[in-house]
């Protein structure tokens, strides 16, 4: 169990990075009335790369403007793979 323990551990603090620039995306994004987010219109959604551990935002424009306008979301973009995606659709 130790092993397997550890293997966690390893795994948890590797998403650390992504999950607070994921936090410090958020946290700068608007709320409208309902409370929910106001995303920018080109945002599409984010994961978490499973092998990377990078944060994946989708884009519906992935133009090095558009990139250029979501670093500045982040203190350290390098932490950031952006990719291009289908527009978000709410449910």
């Amino acid at each position: 169990m130790k092993g397997l323990d550890e293997d966690i551990t390893k795994m948890l603090v590797s998403q650390e990075p992504a999950q607070e620039a994921y936090s410090e995306f958020l946290t700068q994004l608007p709320i409208d009335e309902d409370g929910d987010y106001v995303y920018p219109s080109t945002f599409s959604g984010a994961y978490l790369d499973e092998e990377t551990y990078a944060l994946c935002i989708a884009l519906t424009d992935c133009s090095d403007d558009v990139q250029e306008q979501y670093d500045h979301f982040f203190s350290d973009p390098s932490i950031v793979v952006y990719k291009e995606a289908e527009p978000f659709r709410k449910l």
